[in-house]
């Protein structure tokens, strides 16, 4: 921990202004971050619109979760301890930077599952066992640079690189270790063409690539086993060996890059000088189309699937500001369709005696699609400086996953759907020596759908015996579709005080939370029926 406070230390010493220490308590990062939708979009061209003063915040945390209630490819036991820093940043008065570095190293026990970190992929790699329960670890890297320059009468410019890197593995056969990295580069323009309208549009380049090596600890006779899974834990199985989707002898990276392109506008009454109401309406159109495969391009390596991902997102905003209040209300919506094909190949030998692979028509396998909704109503009122007396926000969210797998002359279906309302509340209380904070959540969660619809293309099959050709995890099935749709609630507490360290113009921060989620009934999948989470976190903001 000394070595973190020097660390904080030296980042404000290196860039913070000097600032009143009475007005440093009345600074809150997330209120600066958050007070325009302009500063935390993907074009950063739009940071020249960042008005107040420099400003960063440094934390470290750690959060402990037990508990069951959890997903297929989660842990009931876990320990997450992460390092980041923010900051918003004016160089001059043209040009505006932000950054964020961060750090995450969490472990999970006794886990099976999944052997992907990302989500929403393709297809799964499932372990199809529930007998080698083992020890996981992931270490995140997470950088985040930005910067925006006016370049002619607030007409700006401006890139923002996002890149992340990632390593994971288990340590129990069967073993995986993963590496991912995950590079966004968003290039784009701001244009304030009247005083009550502006726009904005970026293009942004994705891509990123999750190796997976599968191995075993020595030498064992056992068999290990691993499902396909094409959707809804529906697929194949393969025996791991020197071939195939876990072939021991080579590195399989999932691959995929996309393209994208967004859209900004705002209409606002910031400028009107008829009236101190002040309104302003944000509104962002994204829109991205991806490709990828699964193995390594080339004549004498197999690509095994390849797919294809379009993703549409709309967010809105809209602000009514006045003298000590803020009140916003955020709507989102995204789509994302994803469709996966197995390639078809045969190995050939060529004249000099050398293998190499033929393709031909690829099979779909499967499709996913996700339909996301979320908003939110904020209002923050006794504002003092960049400090909220009162902050309430209530939301709902609701998502929902269409899944189709196909194994011919089978297939199977699965939609389900989670709603979720939340309501928070927080209070700050200014005293001579610092801010108190105190912060009530809760939320409600339930979801419908069935497990699966499996049914077949010839009249003439049966479903009697389906594992004789296509595979399940029931196990996994279930507990995932408990987990998602079981009727849960969710009540928490934090509370944090904030001073000024002596010596210094930190100011600087503790917080203790605890968050208590339960299912109001028992359920034979999800490894128990509560989850509690236990954060402790100590930062500071200059």
């Amino acid at each position: 921990m000394y070595r973190i406070l020097v660390f904080f230390y030296i980042l404000y010493f290196t860039f913070s202004p000097a600032r009143a220490q009475d007005s440093l308590l009345l600074r809150d990062y997330q209120f600066v971050r958050q007070s325009d939708p302009w500063l935390t979009h993907q074009n950063a061209a739009a940071l020249t619109r960042f008005t107040a003063d420099n400003i960063v915040e440094a934390e470290a945390s750690l959060v402990k979760g037990n508990g069951g209630l959890v997903n297929f490819d989660d842990s009931r036991n876990t320990l997450v301890g992460n390092v980041r820093a923010e900051s918003f940043y004016r160089l001059s008065r043209r040009v505006v930077t932000f950054g964020a570095i961060s750090y995450d190293n969490w472990t999970g026990r006794d886990m099976t599952g999944s052997a992907f970190m990302l989500r929403r992929t393709p297809f799964d790699l499932v372990e199809d066992s529930l007998t080698n329960p083992g020890h996981k670890h992931r270490d995140t890297y997470h950088l985040v640079g930005g910067v925006g320059a006016d370049i002619y009468q607030g007409i700006s410019l401006g890139a923002r690189l996002d890149y992340t890197a990632a390593n994971y593995a288990k340590y129990k056969d069967l073993r995986h270790k993963n590496k991912l990295m995950d590079l966004q580069f968003t290039l784009g323009t701001y244009v304030p063409v009247v005083s009550w309208f502006n726009i904005g549009a970026n293009y942004t380049y994705h891509r990123q690539t999750e190796s997976v090596d599968f191995g075993t600890y020595g030498k064992s006779e056992r068999v290990y086993k691993t499902l396909i899974d094409y959707g809804a834990f529906m697929g194949r199985v393969e025996q791991f060996g020197n071939e195939g989707f876990t072939d021991k002898s080579r590195e399989m990276p999932l691959f995929e890059d996309s393209h994208g392109a967004s859209l900004q506008l705002e209409l606002t009454t910031h400028h009107s000088p008829l009236t101190t109401h002040n309104f302003a309406l944000h509104v962002s159109v994204d829109a991205s189309h991806a490709t990828g495969y699964y193995g390594r391009r080339s004549p004498y390596t197999i690509t095994y699937t390849n797919h294809e991902r379009d993703i549409l997102r709309l967010q809105g905003r809209l602000t009514y500001t006045h003298s000590t209040s803020r009140f916003t209300l955020d709507v989102n919506y995204a789509s994302e369709d994803l469709t996966n094909h197995a390639e078809t190949f045969r190995e050939l030998t060529n004249a000099s005696g050398a293998n190499y692979y033929e393709y031909y028509d690829p099979v779909e396998t499967g499709t996913k699609k996700w339909y996301d909704f979320s908003t939110l109503l904020r209002a923050q009122w006794g504002i003092r400086g960049e400090l909220p007396t009162w902050d309430l926000a209530a939301g709902y969210t609701r998502c929902e996953r269409r899944q189709s797998a196909y194994l011919y002359p089978y297939y199977r279906h699965q939609q389900l759907t989670t709603n979720t309302l939340s309501i928070a509340a927080t209070r700050n209380i200014l005293t001579r020596q610092g801010v108190w904070s105190f912060t009530l959540n809760a939320a409600w969660q339930k979801g419908s759908g069935d497990p699966y619809q499996d049914g077949t293309f010839t009249p003439n099959s049966t479903l009697n015996t389906p594992h004789s050709t296509f595979h399940t995890q029931d196990a996994f099935l279930y507990r995932e579709y408990q987990y998602l749709v079981a009727p849960q609630y969710l009540l928490g507490a934090r509370v944090k005080y904030a001073f000024l360290f002596p010596g210094t113009r930190l100011k600087t921060h503790a917080r203790l939370g605890i968050d208590y989620r339960k299912a109001t009934e028992n359920y034979d999948y999800t490894l128990g029926s509560q989850h509690t989470q236990l954060s402790l976190a100590l930062g500071c903001t200059f």
